[in-house]
């Protein structure tokens, strides 16, 4: 599927309506740009907020190795 979009004064692009409200991009979403060769890709950038959670104690034990590998390394 491809969506048209407009290029605005200092190069603000213009999501239509139905395209935003089905990702549910809002005005300070924050918008991620694949690009390969002539092909761009939008992604949405999940808020801090919605990743709340999300990082729990294994996460933490493989900062702390990383952390701890880091300082040696150093």
């Amino acid at each position: 599927m491809t969506t048209l979009v407009k290029v605005e004064k200092n190069r603000k692009i213009a999501l239509p309506l139905e395209f935003s409200d089905k990702f549910g991009i809002a005005e300070g979403s924050v918008i991620g740009i694949d690009y390969e060769d002539r092909t761009v890709k939008l992604h949405k950038v999940p808020a801090f907020s919605e990743l709340a959670g999300v990082w729990g104690e294994e996460m933490d034990e493989v900062m702390n190795k990383v952390r701890n590998r880091w300082k040696e390394w150093k």
